[in-house]
């Protein structure tokens, strides 16, 4: 059951005795072959009675006060246009969304379409179609992402390591939470994680030397050149064992009286 209220709708439930009284212009009761819709030109206050002779309720639709002469019109029908349009509607920002290249929204929103009209065997079927038309853009996404990463990891250093990055990260951005864009993250995250071990085992390498530098000077007696060498570690890489051997190495300095 649903109540529409200008081209939205504003109440819905499973049951008709489950109705809580509301304003609107159409009630919708029922679903597919079975449906029936009852409109008013004009806002009508819906709310559903106990019947008297305990027959169920009896469902009010209450326009207030009417001035004399005037008149409340009704429309009875099958089907709701209102439904419809709306039907039409999900179908149209579904078919935009795979336009725009953007499958992860469109399959989201073919989700959430299923979801509003259960009872719609002509939209669910329209949305099986939609959704083979998404299956079809996933794998040969997912079979290009494989193919490059293949051939990234056979030739360490090429052009395809950007290739790589490249349909990665325009997967992230087409396929939201398909598999797509779920292998396109892990595949950057893995790779950013081995770049940062890689700048960290030539970090360390640079803090070696430049350990090996300062000693070198105190050696000697190049103070100030040996305190460069040493202050220049523990302030660009506090963090870390060599900061900690560079400022043992000012404390001597500094218990020298150099």
């Amino acid at each position: 059951m649903q109540v529409f209220s200008g081209d939205k709708s504003g109440t819905s439930s499973e049951r008709l005795g489950d109705l809580v009284p509301c304003v609107g212009t159409e009630i919708s009761v029922g679903k597919g072959s079975d449906q029936l819709v009852i409109s008013f030109r004009s806002e009508m206050q819906f709310s559903l009675v106990p019947d008297v002779s305990g027959r169920g309720g009896l469902l009010i639709a209450d326009a207030g006060i009417v001035v004399p002469g005037d008149t409340v019109d009704i429309s009875i029908s099958a089907s709701s246009e209102r439904e419809q349009a709306r039907v039409m509607a999900a179908i149209a920002d579904v078919n935009s969304s795979i336009e725009s290249r953007e499958e992860g929204h469109a399959f989201r929103l073919a989700k959430e379409a299923r979801a509003a009209f259960p009872w719609r065997a002509d939209l669910g079927r329209k949305l099986d179609l939609i959704e083979q038309r998404i299956q079809i853009e996933v794998d040969t996404a997912m079979a290009q992402i494989d193919a490059v990463l293949d051939d990234s990891r056979r030739y360490p250093g090429s052009p395809t390591d950007d290739y790589l990055e490249r349909i990665c990260r325009e997967a992230i951005v087409r396929f939201v939470d398909l598999d797509p864009a779920i292998r396109s993250q892990e595949i950057l995250t893995s790779r950013e994680q081995v770049a940062t071990s890689e700048q960290q085992l030539l970090a360390e390498g640079r803090i070696d030397l430049l350990l090996a530098r300062g000693r070198e000077s105190l050696g000697k007696a190049r103070f100030e050149i040996a305190r460069f060498y040493f202050q220049w570690v523990v302030d660009h890489h506090p963090e870390t064992p060599g900061a900690a051997n560079a400022q043992q190495e000012l404390k001597l300095i500094d218990a020298r009286g150099n």
